[in-house]
């Protein structure tokens, strides 16, 4: 099967163009909201993975693989999840 086939039948596995397109919006919203909440969302899950889908937390866990095992299989793909640090650490970043 060559590559073009593949992917074609990924994408439609997947839903379709248009679906994926309204998925990976959402994906952009729970992003958003995750910024917008940062202080709320850290109060309540500090030190904690969460995820997040339709902006609502949808599972918390200490531990990132408890995280992805309690968050449905169909929803993974484009669930939010970050990790809540208290303490956070700097990146530096470098022109290259």
């Amino acid at each position: 099967m060559n590559a073009f086939k593949e992917l074609r039948r990924i994408i439609e596995e997947m839903g379709g163009a248009w679906q994926i397109a309204g998925e990976l919006e959402q994906f952009k919203q729970d992003s958003l909201y995750i910024s917008e909440h940062w202080g709320e969302l850290l109060s309540q899950y500090s030190n904690k993975w969460i995820a997040v889908l339709q902006s609502k937390v949808i599972a918390s866990a200490d531990r990132l693989s408890d995280l992805m095992s309690a968050v449905p299989e169909r929803d993974r793909v484009f669930t939010a999840v970050k990790f809540m640090d208290t303490d956070p650490k700097p990146l530096i970043l470098m022109a290259v």
